[in-house]
């Protein structure tokens, strides 16, 4: 009855199916951006800049999750006889949903960080580059001489300074993202010790509980022997009498005194 409770009790399906439910939202916003970096200019795609912070921080979120799941599984699996209500195919399971969960959000990750993404990003900077540069040396109809090659210059350096920002704003964004995945270390840390804990004190409770029920037999069973006992002699139920009176006796002046 008690590994009955204490399996009830359990969290770990409702932490799995929260970290499942993340992994298909991320995964769904990872197709789009997949599609973007396909069949557009990524540049000059607002939606696709827009996508990659988004999954940047639910990739991040999730790894924290998917660490301290495998703490758990780990403390768990190092402490086998504090959870007898898991036992060797139930943790292995376990780890094997996590991992599941962990490879697709891996997948993910090293598709955006590939080479080949990265040099289709790069070739849609350099699209980007020369259009916005060939419009303002093209801009009065003239070739690349005098006013418009000045004009094709500045156009160049105006795009130079344009990634010079947008590369200032990605490594704030990622300085960002190192902040909120530290801190949501922290409380994931924080969260699992006390939820390891509480997982503890229920196992000592539940055994306290069983101890319980045993002392409770024994004493019942102790109980009817003493009064088998009173029943066949009537000096035997004096001489308990008498003892119990000292003993409240004492009882008695050890807490007035102490």
């Amino acid at each position: 009855m008690a590994t009955s409770a204490a399996a009830q009790r359990d969290p770990f399906h409702q932490f799995r199916q929260k970290l499942a439910e993340s992994v298909g939202k991320t995964s769904a916003a990872f197709e789009k951006w997949k599609y973007v970096l396909e069949n557009q200019n990524t540049a000059a795609s607002d939606e696709f800049n827009a996508l990659t912070r988004t999954i940047q921080v639910d990739l991040k979120s999730i790894n924290v999750d998917v660490s301290n799941l495998n703490k758990v599984i780990n403390a768990i699996e190092a402490n086998r006889a504090k959870f007898p209500n898991i036992d060797d195919a139930e943790l292995g399971a376990r780890r094997v949903a996590v991992n599941e969960l962990a490879s697709k959000a891996r997948t993910m990750e090293e598709f955006m960080t590939s080479a080949r993404s990265k040099k289709k990003m790069e070739r849609d900077q350099r699209s980007d580059l020369l259009t916005t540069a060939g419009s303002s040396g093209s801009a009065r109809g003239g070739g690349l001489g005098g006013d418009d090659g000045r004009r094709y210059a500045k156009g160049a350096e105006t795009v130079q300074q344009r990634r010079a920002a947008a590369a200032a704003r990605e490594a704030e964004q990622s300085e960002v993202l190192t902040d909120m995945s530290a801190a949501m270390d922290r409380l994931h840390g924080t969260s699992t010790q006390i939820q390891g804990k509480l997982q503890t004190q229920t196992v000592l409770l539940d055994e306290m509980t069983e101890n319980t029920e045993v002392m409770e037999g024994l004493m019942a069973t102790t109980l009817r022997k003493m009064d088998v006992l009173l029943e066949k002699s009537k000096s035997g139920r004096i001489c308990c009498l008498i003892m119990l009176f000292a003993i409240a006796i004492t009882l008695f002046f050890l807490i007035i005194y102490l």
